[in-house]
This record gives C-alpha cells, structure tokens and sequence, in this order.
C-alpha cells in the first residue's frame, strides 16, 4: 500500500482481500492511521532535537496533500500530524530551543533577525513568537502546516509595528546594514 510518504510505516493492518490495500471502514485501521499521523511528527521532533537532523528533518515531511491510495485512511492521518506539530515542539528556533509551529515565525526578510527580539516582541501578535533556526531546509514545507512567514509583502507592517525602535541608531545601522546586504545580493538589470 503506497501511502506516498518519505517512509515506510509497518503495522497490522486489517487487509482487505487481495491483500493490497488496508481496509476503509475498519476502526482499527482508523486509530492506527491517526496514530500514524500524531507519532510520525514527535518522531520528526525527536530527530529536529539532534544535531545531525536539526535542520535536514523537513526531508521527511509528509506531502501536504496525499493523492494516491487510500483517500478515507489518509484523511485521517493527516489531521493527527498537523495537530501534533502544534501539540509538540518541533521547530528549531534561533534561540537553539524546538517550539511549536505556532510560535515559530520564518522571517524571510531578515529584518527580525537583524533588528533582535525587541522588534519581533513589538509586531502585533508575535509577542511569544520564536524564530526559526536560518539553516532549516525547504521551510516553505513547514509554511504549509501553517508556520507563519514574514515575506517582502509584510515589511511596510513590520517596519511600522517597530517605528519605536528605529528611533534607536543602533537598530537603525542594524536595518540599513540588512538592506546593503540584500541589495548587494539582488542582481542589477
């Protein structure tokens, strides 16, 4: 049975027949896929806890949608994974701490990074929020479990959420820093 995941998941299934596939409305099948799901991210956790898979573990994310196979089986996986990663922290932070995905932020500008806590504790709503670790792989992953993204579209909100702070110089060299860097980085017409 493909389930169209980066692994293979044994259990004892309760087959149909032909033996191809688990069937659909077993209850024991139901809670084996549900668990499936829940423990499949505290094992991603476990491994974004290690230093040998702190930023590689989004290899083995699920797809965000599962088109083959089962679709009534997979409808109950899915759910219990993307709750667990709320339940259990799994994101590396910046501060080098695993937080949960709905206090992770993934700051693609790098004006929180450059400009510190202050400024992430300033923006509305980000108030407990942690960064995520700059050397996560493929993050876009984790946006799609619903981790939240600060993107070019966001920088007039950002900037004006940390007016108070761009009175300091100091963070004022810290975003003009940040923006010769990118601009050096942004390749001319």
């Amino acid at each position: 049975m493909n389930l169209e995941l980066p692994f293979v998941i044994n259990g004892n299934f309760i087959l149909t027949a032909s033996r191809q596939s688990a069937q659909n409305s077993d209850p024991w099948n139901a809670f084996l896929f549900q668990s499936a799901g829940f423990f499949t991210a505290t094992w991603l956790a476990e491994l974004a806890g290690t230093p040998t898979y702190r930023r590689t573990f989004t290899r083995l994310l699920p797809p965000a949608v599962i088109h083959g196979g089962n679709a009534h089986l997979h409808g109950l996986y899915t759910p219990q994974f993307k709750a667990a990663f709320k339940q259990v922290p799994t994101i590396p932070s910046a501060s080098g701490k695993l937080v949960k995905l709905d206090s992770a932020i993934w700051d693609t500008l790098g004006v929180f990074s450059a400009l510190g806590d202050p400024a992430l504790k300033q923006f509305d709503g980000l108030q407990d929020a942690s960064l995520i670790d700059a050397g996560v792989e493929q993050p876009e992953k984790l946006v799609q479990l619903g981790l939240t993204k600060i993107a070019a579209d966001d920088l007039e909100e950002v900037l004006a959420a940390s007016t108070p702070l761009l009175s300091e110089p100091d963070a004022c060299l810290k975003l003009s820093s940040l923006c010769r860097t990118r601009s050096a980085r942004t390749p001319k017409s």
